[in-house]
Parts: structure tokens; sequence; C-alpha cells
């Protein structure tokens, strides 16, 4: 019996050990299931991120290749940004000189309207004064031509 109990006891311990690889194992295949189901989730996100996102992402190949068109387009806009940038500060400095030579063409302006309101005002001046002289010399010639007649031909000798 003893001899039974001890082959028992071997069989016994056997099993123990048998069942403690088993559990181990059946902890390491519920941890790969784990990560199964999370890779399986982790995929379908790539999946749907094609039908969202328009691109054909299957492979970290062609995430790769995405990856360098969206830099490249990235590096084409920056240069359109930076070639547009630089016209328009272009632009802004020829607006300034602009705005500089419109200041200094409309001083010009204000000082050429000043001197015509003066040559204006002086020939108004100018032709008034003509009118008077004119009127002053017309009463003049009236006053001689009274004179005249009342002369006679003979008192105009000296």
């Amino acid at each position: 019996m003893r001899e039974t109990n001890g082959l028992l006891q071997e069989e016994l311990e056997g099993l123990q050990r048998k069942l403690g690889c088993q559990e181990k194992m059946q902890g390491t295949l519920v941890g790969l299931e784990l990560e199964n189901e999370r890779l399986l989730a982790k995929l379908q996100s790539w999946e749907r991120l094609d039908q969202t996102m328009g691109l054909s992402v299957r492979t970290p190949e062609d995430l790769s290749r995405c990856v360098v068109e969206l830099q490249q387009r990235e590096l084409a806009l920056k240069n359109k940004n930076s070639a547009t940038t630089s016209n328009a500060w272009g632009l802004g400095k020829a607006r300034q000189q602009l705005h500089e030579e419109l200041q200094q063409v409309g001083g010009q302006l204000l000082e050429e309207r000043k001197k015509c309101e003066t040559h204006e005002s002086l020939a108004w001046s100018l032709q008034k004064r003509v009118l008077l002289l004119t009127k002053k010399g017309d009463g003049i010639r009236a006053i001689l031509g009274s004179y005249d007649s009342e002369l006679t031909p003979s008192e105009y000798l000296p």
C-alpha cells in the first residue's frame, strides 16, 4: 500500500505540475486572446481610416507612401506661401511708394491751386483796373471832345 500510495503521490505531483503548466498556458492563452482582440480592433480602426479619410492605407508601406505625399504637398504649399508672402511684401512696398508719391503730388497740386487762385485774383483785379481806366479815358475824351467843340478853329493857333 505504501508503494501504491507513493506511486499515487508521484502521479499526483506530476498531475499538479501539469495542472500548473496548463494554468500558465491558460493564462498565456487568455493574454494572447486579449492581445489578439486589441490588434483586431487596431486593424479595424486602420480599415475605417480608409473609409473615413479616403486614404487607401492597408499596410505600413501604404502609410509611409501617404506620409511622403503629404510631406511633398506640404513643401509645395510652403513654397507657394513663401512666394505669395514675398509678392505681398513687394506689393506693399510698391503701395507705400505710390502713397508717398500721391502725397507729394497732392502737395504740389495744392500749391498750384493756390498759385492759380492768386493769378485769377490778380487777373480779375487787373481787368477791373483796365475797365476803370478805360471808363476814365472815355470820360476824359468826352470832356476834351466837348472843349474841342466849344473852341473855334482860330483859337487853336498859338
